[in-house]
């Protein structure tokens, strides 16, 4: 079979390599999409490390066409998305295939297209579940990649009243706009932070969740980010108690800060100045893929629409080509591999 393995920087072979080996709690699958994670793109633009095998891949979806003897729920034919890398290939073999916790079946009026952004998908879901958003919160997404547009409309889907995002590519803005965030801000064209503070009138966002993954993203969301405690002790209006020089209002502790959630990965480190954060009592909070169970039911249910965002197909002899393409945010938002 065929299969892209990463050696160097910007540098992709296609070689022929041996067929996976079928287990017998396992399944084998013949790849039909795979999606280029931002993930992938930074490994991609740095090299494969000495300890990876360069084989990339980890959003996707195919046809199941050999099952172990010990696999009882799944068969061959069967349409499914799988949790798990190595999918820029023709076949992927999975040793241990367990029916909704590594391996999805997908409805027939789901494209593998579409099922290949299940993954990416996940990573907003669990960050909009981690969030633990009330419906009168103000929430920002800062980036509107992949991932940005499974976060804004897993926020939409917990039934957050208003959601912002913003982005700086035009096509990603395009898309955003026809799917219906309630503000789109292109912060090419004005500064998202000022925008923010605006609309909600000095407060701040309640939940601000990096999408983009750049240091200026990161400065955006310590700035616009709700404070709490003594940030708005500070700053609170008080009209029974008489103003004295150097008079700062720090009566007491008033409230938590609002939440910065972690969603996407950076290519490199970056600098970061944390007071501000720290002044405001913010919480800042991690996120990562896995709840693709979750994704899938979302998406089946129209709860989150993707299949406007799948803008490139390229076959895997192009696979450079792809990754090219998806490094231009002005013109794609995902590409997806089709072996």
């Amino acid at each position: 079979m065929k299969k892209a393995i990463l050696h160097g920087p910007k540098e992709f072979r296609v070689e022929i390599v041996d067929d996976p080996t079928l287990e017998p709690n396992g399944i084998i699958v013949r790849v039909k999409a795979c999606g280029i994670c931002g993930s992938d793109l930074h490994r991609y633009h740095q090299g494969a490390s000495p300890q990876a095998q360069g084989i990339l891949g980890h959003e996707w979806s195919g046809e199941v066409i050999e099952v172990g003897a010990n696999v009882t729920d799944i068969k061959s034919g069967d349409r499914v998305a799988v949790a798990g890398g190595g999918a820029y290939a023709e076949y992927v073999g999975i040793p241990w295939a367990m029916l909704n916790r590594n391996v999805f079946s997908l409805p027939d009026d789901m494209s593998y297209e579409v099922a290949a952004t299940i993954e990416p998908v996940s990573c907003g879901v669990n960050a909009a579940k981690r969030a633990e958003p009330k419906p009168e919160d103000t929430v920002v997404v800062l980036g509107a990649g992949m991932i940005g547009q499974g976060t804004w409309q897993a926020f939409k889907a917990m039934g957050v009243a208003k959601v912002i995002v913003t982005e700086i590519g035009k096509k990603r803005l395009e898309l955003t706009r026809a799917l219906g965030p309630d503000i789109v801000i292109d912060a090419a064209e004005e500064n998202p932070v000022a925008r923010i503070n605006e609309i909600t009138s000095g407060e701040g966002a309640d939940i601000v969740a990096d999408c983009a993954g750049s240091a200026a993203a990161l400065q955006q969301a310590t700035m616009m980010v709700r404070g709490g405690g003594y940030w708005q002790a500070m700053t609170m209006r008080r009209t029974d108690v008489p103003r004295q020089p150097g008079n700062r209002m720090a009566i007491d502790i008033l409230s938590d800060g609002g939440k910065i959630m972690l969603v996407a990965t950076y290519d490199s480190m970056v600098e970061w100045q944390p007071t501000i954060p720290v002044a405001k009592g913010v919480r800042l909070i991690g996120c990562i893929a896995g709840r693709l169970g979750d994704s899938l039911e979302l998406m089946k249910a129209g709860k989150i629409d993707t299949r406007s965002l799948v803008t490139h197909e390229f076959p895997l002899d192009e696979i450079t080509a792809a990754f090219e393409m998806q490094a231009r945010p002005e013109e794609a938002v995902k590409v997806v591999i089709k072996p």
